[in-house]
């Protein structure tokens, strides 16, 4: 088994089908797929409003990150 934590990033939902339990499927479909590869930690970085569907299946805050990113769109 590896040390390595599944790492679970791009979950989105869009806002109409937001609180349907779509976020949450996706989520424990990597969790799954995770463990069949033995996996047993898994980390993300989520959104205000994804935070709250993360803390019910079991994901606990671990710190807080700065994004800095670079629009090329927006240089001179």
């Amino acid at each position: 088994c590896s040390k390595e934590p599944a790492g679970i990033y791009l979950i989105a939902t869009k806002a109409e089908y937001r609180g349907k339990g779509y976020g949450s499927q996706m989520t424990m479909h990597c969790l799954q797929q995770a463990k069949e590869f033995g996996l047993k930690r898994a980390c993300l970085q989520a959104t205000q409003s994804g935070e709250s569907v993360y803390r019910k299946i079991g994901f606990k805050n671990d710190g807080e990150i700065n994004l800095i990113y670079f629009d090329r769109a927006q240089t001179v």
